[in-house]
């Protein structure tokens, strides 16, 4: 850990500049009260941006909304605010985020964090670093991946590089980027070492396409063996997102799905659809009602797949239907969207003996790695 540090110090040395984002966290969830305990290092309250009180590690803060204002209670020190900052003063600086709602697990978090208000309750940022938040980020997406440091690296570059090129995803709301799924899952701080050292290997290094732009680095859980064109799915072309056969997630546990659905409720999709009720499926003979051997845009009847996989809350657009003993049957391949890497596929990559380099180069087409300083453009404005 302390290489890590000094590494991503190192960085902002030589390079001039470090990079911070707003990541809003919980942003789901609706918050109104909430402990902060300082875990490392030494904070700062602001209170409309003026200095009130010095937080020592260990100390608990006590944050409540209280109409449009923040609530501060610090021992017997209370405080009101529009918005309340604690900035972080020494090296390293670890708070833990206790939220007091039900079947909310607290979690610890690097850097600084700003809470205001809304219509809703507490609005909870983490202003962090984008090295210690693309750690986060890998913990969370990637999980515990042993003795496959190489794989550390494939995510780390993918998740900051989505970071940067989505920096202003959430910028009308007064954030950059929250913690789930809509932008990348973020559960807090890392504590793995590997993720540490593939983090600080790679640091400020980001994916970029033949005209020198960060790419939008899309990644899915396995893509059954073949991805999607971007404009498959989102309707934009791109020269790097491009469908691939892809034979090494094949094997891997989201390769292959099931899901059983009775006549009547598919039947009631296919009225949400305006479709007559001439099309219905009745129950009868065993049947293929529809196949994909390769990745289709629409299903039957013209209706984008897409829509079967919102409706039926299924793992991917991958599949085919068909009618067996009276229930329609999905039978589907991979685990997510398609679109560019996977994740699954980029593992087993790994462990066949391909690098970081390589991987990346398979998934996303004509694309090479530079370091963000490197970049003629600001893509932080």
């Amino acid at each position: 850990m302390k290489f890590y540090f000094l590494f991503v110090f190192l960085t902002i040395v030589v390079f001039g500049f470090s990079v911070h984002i707003d990541v809003r966290l919980l942003n789901h969830k609706q918050l109104n009260r909430m402990e902060i305990s300082i875990h490392a290092g030494k904070y700062t309250l602001f209170t409309d941006n003026e200095k009130s009180y010095e937080i020592e590690k260990n100390q608990s803060v006590f944050v409540s909304k209280d109409g449009d204002f923040v609530s501060v209670t610090i021992g017997s020190n209370v405080f009101k605010s529009t918005q309340i900052n604690l900035k972080g003063s020494s090296f390293i600086n670890v708070f833990r985020l206790i939220p007091k709602e039900t079947n909310l697990k607290d979690l610890l978090y690097d850097d600084d964090l700003i809470i205001k208000t809304d219509s809703n309750g507490l609005v909870v940022i983490n202003h962090v670093d984008l090295e210690h938040y693309v750690a986060g980020v890998v913990q969370s997406e990637a999980g515990i991946v042993k003795d496959q440091l190489e794989y550390y690296y494939v995510q780390a570059i993918i998740s900051r590089t989505y970071a940067l090129v989505n920096y202003l995803k959430h910028n009308t709301e007064g954030y950059n980027l929250c913690d789930n799924e809509h932008c990348q899952v973020y559960k807090g701080r890392n504590r793995n070492a590997d993720i540490s050292r593939a983090v600080a290997k790679t640091s400020g290094v980001v994916i970029v396409d033949e005209n020198m732009q960060m790419i939008s680095a899309a990644f899915h859980a396995n893509c059954g063996g073949q991805t999607v064109n971007s404009e498959d799915i989102w309707t934009i072309p791109t020269s790097y997102l491009k469908a691939i056969s892809d034979s090494f997630c094949l094997n891997q546990s989201g390769a292959l799905w099931t899901k059983k659905v009775s006549l009547k409720e598919y039947n009631a999709f296919l009225l949400t659809q305006q479709l007559s009720e001439t099309v219905f499926v009745k129950s009868g003979e065993n049947t293929v009602l529809f196949s994909q051997p390769q990745r289709k845009i629409v299903g039957p009847h013209q209706i984008p797949l897409k829509t079967f996989r919102t409706y039926f809350d299924l793992r991917s657009t991958f599949f085919d239907i068909a009618l067996e003993d009276n229930k329609v049957v999905f039978k589907g391949k991979g685990y997510g969207h398609g679109v560019g890497l996977c994740q699954q596929g980029a593992l087993e990559m790994i462990r066949k003996g391909y690098d970081y380099k390589d991987v990346i180069q398979f998934y996303y087409t004509k694309v090479d790695l530079v370091h963000y300083s490197q970049l003629k453009y600001n893509f932080m404005p």
